[in-house]
């Protein structure tokens, strides 16, 4: 089996895609956001790099790693890693063209959340996600729920909807589109974050993606504007599969890695556990 060519950057919405079992894909993605206040300049840049395995043909297991760099104005920029995201996505049904699946996560307070790098709390989210493809096109839904545990005052119960299509022009390159709505986590504004999405995907080859995408704000919540840049790596590894103790054992290697926090006195009982662990068969 090949490796899959779906790539999610720089779409927000997920599609039902997964790697294959035995597969990896590693992405590294760069968003440049610009926001406007009265009298307010409000730039800032995040990269991820995002490493997703299958374990089984339709599970992939996913970690993220987040940096952010915010400038405000003529203050001194604000940078470090943010909180690290585990996720998984299952894809659970496929008949036709159509395809559902469930993306659970959650996130460790790895950032800093005195400097505004993160929650402070672990918090867990849940989507669901639904694709049918039709060839040349195809349309991806997505919805869920974040439980947005923090230190500061913000909303409890963070909701989001979207909605994608892709468009395949010839067999290399994709035009995709995307519309999104999210609760605004601030308490002092009822507005939610809407926006759009315009972008590309071109392939390289079957396992080298390079992305594209312009965002624009839709409401006075969101950033006005932001450019996405993104590249996607897949790797099949020799032989039919990896065994059991290769498929988790890299999870305890990049687990202590991506969670070690600059103090580790810090790390109550809110915060997700400094460990590294293996699946033995």
């Amino acid at each position: 089996m090949p490796c899959t060519t779906r790539a999610a950057h720089p779409l927000i919405t997920e599609d039902t895609g997964t790697q294959g079992a035995g597969r990896w894909q590693l992405e590294a993605t760069l968003d440049h956001h610009r926001g406007h206040a009265p009298g307010l300049l409000t730039v800032s840049d995040e990269r991820k790099l995002v490493l997703s395995y299958g374990l089984k043909d339709p599970l992939d297991l996913i970690v993220t790693v987040p940096h952010t760099r915010t400038r405000t104005d003529d203050t001194p920029a604000v940078q470090g890693r943010g909180d690290v995201e585990f996720a998984a996505k299952w894809r659970f049904f496929e008949q036709q063209g159509l395809s559902s699946g469930l993306r659970p996560g959650v996130t460790a307070a790895t950032g800093d959340e005195d400097r505004g790098l993160g929650t402070g709390k672990t918090t867990a989210s849940l989507f669901t996600i639904m694709t049918y493809d039709t060839a040349p096109w195809a349309f991806h839904l997505h919805l869920g729920r974040t439980d947005n545990r923090t230190v500061s005052d913000e909303r409890r119960q963070i909701n989001h909807y979207s909605l994608a299509v892709a468009r395949k022009i010839g067999d290399r390159l994709q035009l995709v589109a995307d519309i999104s709505q999210e609760t605004n986590p601030d308490k002092g504004s009822n507005t939610a974050i809407r926006s759009a999405l315009f972008g590309a995907i071109y392939s390289v080859n079957k396992d080298f993606d390079i992305d594209l995408g312009y965002r624009y704000g839709l409401s006075d919540s969101a950033a006005d504007d932001a450019l996405l840049l993104g590249l996607a790596f897949r790797f099949c590894p020799p032989g039919d599969r990896f065994t059991a103790v290769h498929r988790l054992h890299w999870i305890g290697y990049i687990y202590p890695l991506a969670t070690r926090r600059p103090d580790r006195s810090r790390m109550t009982g809110d915060r997700f556990p400094i460990t590294a662990f293996r699946l033995e068969k």
